[in-house]
């Protein structure tokens, strides 16, 4: 608690950082206590054009009451690219996004979340082990829907004491609507405590994971990759690779609930996933 905040932004502008390094920064000596390593919000009033974007840099342990390593509080869709997120251990989230202007579609791109953990309990699982919140403003969202592409991303050896040790999506009312995507993902070594050792997802819409690989998740109770536990008319997992996944109770690999309506699985190869039990549960 000896350091201080990265950087602060306060106004719209052309802000681009390229192969930049947070290193222990920490938001919680400053006025509102977020945003370790950047803060963005838009406090000065200006009619700039705002361009946003960070390529190939990395925050590492990194500390704040939210957004451990960034928090944007941005009217327009940030472009982060090739970032590496690693060793955040609390915080409300790490990564977190929240648009004052309301935004249909954000895509993530070749980033990586490596050895975070993210505080998550029941009924507050959102951002799972990586603490990744990308969001519309509450009142802007007002229910409506928002999809969310995560691309090339790799999610390594993140710890969720509840659900999701990579990721988890679908509590909150504000997030309960969004699309997710998952296309040429990377999943190994993530943990849950509870259920879906590398994704545990709630929300009502579609999502879709394709082209993934799976590999060496846990989970304490079910599902040991993927906890599909939605009400959304159709899930969809194809073309992906599970490997040597263990769920303690069942579902090694997936688990799939009982309130799932549609749920596809199409192409995909499982491998060595758990030594008894089920490599795939479906309740429905």
């Amino acid at each position: 608690n000896e350091s201080c905040r990265g950087i602060e932004f306060r106004n719209k502008a052309t802000i681009e950082l390229e192969g930049c390094t947070f290193l222990r920064c920490n938001g919680y000596n400053t006025e509102n206590g977020e945003g370790g390593g950047i803060f963005y919000h838009e406090e000065i009033a200006n009619n700039l054009e705002l361009v946003f974007s960070l390529d190939s840099c990395v925050f590492d342990s990194n500390d704040a009451l939210n957004g451990s390593a960034l928090l944007l509080n941005i009217s327009t869709a940030p472009e982060i690219y090739g970032c590496t997120f690693k060793n955040h251990q609390s915080g409300s989230f790490i990564f977190s996004i929240v648009f004052s202007q309301f935004q249909m579609v954000y895509e993530f791109t070749d980033c990586t979340f490596e050895n975070n953990y993210h505080t998550t309990s029941t009924d507050n699982e959102d951002g799972g082990g990586s603490g990744i919140w990308i969001a519309n403003n509450k009142q802007i969202a007002a229910g409506r829907l928002m999809q969310v592409y995560f691309t090339g991303v790799k999610f390594i050896n993140n710890v969720s004491p509840s659900v999701g040790g990579a990721f988890a999506y679908g509590r909150s009312p504000t997030v309960y609507p969004t699309e997710l995507y998952f296309d040429s993902c990377q999943f190994d070594g993530n943990t849950a405590e509870t259920d879906g050792g590398a994704l545990w997802i709630i929300t009502k819409s579609p999502y879709e994971i394709q082209y993934c690989n799976f590999k060496n998740n846990y989970a304490k109770r079910r599902g040991g990759s993927i906890m599909v536990d939605t009400k959304a008319p159709i899930a969809t997992i194809q073309t992906s690779t599970f490997e040597m996944d263990t769920a303690e109770n069942d579902g090694n690999s997936i688990y799939v609930t009982d309130q799932t309506p549609r749920f596809i699985l199409s192409g995909n190869n499982f491998i060595d996933c758990g030594l008894d039990k089920n490599v795939i549960t479906i309740d429905t």
